[in-house]
């Protein structure tokens, strides 16, 4: 198991799992919600977060 999770890992950046820890925390979310919060978290801009 562990072997499987580390290539995961391997495989997402850290701002994309910065994105999966809002979907996974909030469940059901709308873009705009992941926007809004990854601004306050790291002052993204929005077409970053789009990218991601």
């Amino acid at each position: 198991m562990t072997k499987l999770k580390n290539k995961t890992q391997g495989n997402v950046s850290e701002a994309e799992w910065e994105v999966m820890r809002i979907v996974w925390t909030l469940g059901e979310v709308h873009t705009g919600e992941i926007i809004e919060q990854l601004q306050i978290k790291k002052d993204w801009s929005e077409s970053t977060i789009k990218t991601l």
